[in-house]
């Protein structure tokens, strides 16, 4: 079931916008957890034991695979094209969408 369902009788979420809203909050607590913890923390701590996948060194692709999921969630890179972030934000406001996608999303390749 997914978010092309919100608002209907049995759907994942009561409404559209409760829907976006918990795909926004998602995507804002991803880019925080990566900024400001896993990346942020041994930084300002200049602590490498704080780094996260420290023994794997996988740290620099798992902060990628985080802000790549944040990518997909936008741009609807999953199974239902059309439902996503993006296309809503841009039905709201085109240059807005516009703005993220130029300034924000090419970075994330």
């Amino acid at each position: 079931m997914g978010f092309a369902l919100s608002g209907q009788e049995g759907g994942p979420y009561f409404s559209e916008q409760d829907g976006m809203q918990q795909l926004v909050n998602g995507m804002v607590e991803i880019c925080d957890g990566v900024a400001n913890g896993k990346i942020a923390d041994p930084l300002d701590e200049q602590n490498t034991e704080l780094v996260e996948s420290q023994l794997g060194f996988n740290s620099i692709r798992d902060f990628t695979d985080n802000i790549r999921s944040v990518q997909h969630v936008y741009q609807g890179l999953g199974d239902e094209p059309g439902a996503t972030v993006s296309s809503h934000i841009a039905s709201q406001d085109a240059d807005l969408a516009a703005s993220v996608t130029i300034a924000f999303l090419p970075r994330l390749l």
